[in-house]
């Protein structure tokens, strides 16, 4: 972890923000709530690299590049920024509006729920509050006291409670409204959510159109056609089988198979089904044998940053 954590700071340093979303969740009676989204253009002024092949990422999934350009909020990286005569005044206002913002939500001492978001809460800290500490353990530490109720990572839940399945959130959305569906035709508990927009991954033109069919492959020994033609249909999939597991495909709108979640989910069903009727056992890997026996972060190496103690943040001690 410390590894990771020191390439994530470089990056970190190097690089910039280029939006930020945010959502509130105000109680509305018993078990409910209203949620608030905010989109956030951000504009970083300090010079910082650009990777090219994250700039086409970003624009092949509907990005608006010139629109973070010409209204983006701009801010110059770090906690103090210098004297207005060396900056623009307008500009320290609109980074000195983020700040706020994420001052407030360290002073309601809320819990924040990210998903896969140490890569983001390490740009927010290097970009709004300070340079990153140089050890990991100080940045937990620090973390741990900016945010006393705790950070709940969804993809880590997920990973955790569903081991080997699809963590990215457009999937575990989509899968969670299904469960929680079935859970009330059954007359159980279930969560009831209302969005004005719902997470859908547009399908392209080609996919629309297309109809996948399984191919017929010749066969060239003397087997049985009728078992060579099951065991294909058994092999091939109509969908993207890394589009289901990551969320994205190297081939966009030229690969040939579908990358739609909801077809993807419909498969995935039909194929549990199936696998149940001849349920296999699994010897449990090296992974599995090593859940829970994480070490805990080294608490002697474990303290607060100057930056902490510069913004007046007193953090608790890493339980």
């Amino acid at each position: 972890m410390r590894d990771m954590y020191k390439a994530m700071s470089s990056v970190a340093k190097t690089h910039a923000l280029v939006s930020l979303g945010l959502s509130t969740f105000v109680p509305n009676g018993d078990n409910a709530y209203h949620v608030y989204n905010f989109n956030l253009l951000l504009q970083e002024q300090n010079t910082h690299l650009v990777n090219p092949a994250s700039i086409s990422f970003l624009a092949q999934n509907g990005f608006d590049l010139g629109k973070q350009a010409l209204q983006g909020i701009r801010y110059f990286s770090g906690p103090n920024p210098m004297p207005l005569e060396s900056r623009s005044a307008s500009i320290n206002i609109e980074g000195e509006l983020v700040r706020k913002v994420l001052f407030a939500m360290i002073q309601a001492k809320k819990p924040i729920v990210v998903h896969n978001g140490l890569f983001d809460l390490a740009y927010l800290y290097q970009s709004f509050f300070g340079p990153l500490p140089d050890s990991y353990e100080s940045f937990v530490f620090d973390l741990t006291g900016m945010f006393p109720a705790g950070v709940y990572d969804t993809k880590f839940i997920a990973e955790k409670l569903i081991p080997g399945t699809a963590s990215y959130l457009a999937y575990l959305y989509h899968k969670s409204e299904r469960d929680q569906r079935v859970r009330r035709d059954q007359g159980d508990e279930a969560l009831a959510v209302k969005l004005t927009k719902i997470l859908l991954y547009e399908k392209s033109d080609v996919e629309t159109k297309r109809k996948i069919q399984p191919k017929k492959k010749q066969d060239k020994t003397k087997s049985d056609p009728k078992r060579t033609e099951e065991v294909e249909k058994k092999q091939y999939k109509p969908y993207c089988e890394h589009f289901a597991a990551f969320g994205h495909c190297m081939f966009n709108d030229r690969c040939r198979r579908s990358h739609d979640i909801n077809f993807i989910l419909d498969c995935q069903e039909k194929e549990a089904s199936e696998s149940s009727a001849e349920p296999e056992a699994k010897e449990a890997g090296p992974d599995a044998q090593q859940n829970g026996k994480r070490k805990r972060v080294d608490e002697e190496n474990a303290h607060p940053s100057k930056i902490l103690k510069a913004l007046n943040i007193n953090p608790k001690k890493v339980p």
